[in-house]
């Protein structure tokens, strides 16, 4: 039953790196630490091979490889900056709020405590919003999704005479 699952387990992540197509875009990072960008060429059980922007190809043994991944495209960052402008947009805000609210509450200046802190830390945070993900939007990364890699090692129990695969992706 072990073996059956464990046999099963490798075939399909065998098949699911099988299926990518040559072409894509691949990252990878050797054991010795030296990562490479390029077209996939070919993907085979023991090897694959990449070719760089200039074409040329190299091949790499499936066994020294730390990381493989395959490049989803690239993706907006909006999200990213949404996020990060409101935080700094807040902060700004509350800033200028604890300013203009320790002046003298005059004519000139109605605002005064805790309601233009507020007001200065949703002020600060609607504009860094609008301005993160304006920034977001012209800002663009590649996003990256890990290739598998199966380790299937063989176990004997001497204590209770039995053996079994371990199977780690």
């Amino acid at each position: 039953m072990r073996i059956t699952l464990a046999v099963a387990l490798l075939a399909l992540a065998h098949s699911a790196l099988a299926a990518q197509e040559p072409g894509g875009r691949i990252r990878l990072a050797t054991s010795a630490g030296n990562p490479q960008v390029g077209r996939l060429v070919a993907l085979t059980a023991d090897s694959v091979r990449i070719a760089d922007s200039a074409g040329a190809e190299q091949g790499f043994a499936r066994n020294d490889l730390r990381r493989l991944e395959l490049s989803m495209g690239r993706k907006s960052s909006v999200g990213r900056g949404v996020g990060r402008g409101a935080l700094i947009g807040t902060a700004l805000g509350l800033m200028l709020g604890v300013l203009a609210s320790s002046e003298d509450g005059s004519i000139a200046n109605p605002c005064n405590g805790a309601a233009c802190v507020a007001v200065g830390a949703a002020g600060g945070a609607m504009w860094g919003v609008a301005i993160g993900a304006a920034v977001g939007a012209l800002s663009k990364h590649e996003a990256w999704q890990p290739l598998g890699r199966v380790n299937v090692r063989p176990q004997l129990h001497p204590a209770t005479r039995s053996a079994g695969l371990s199977v780690g992706f």
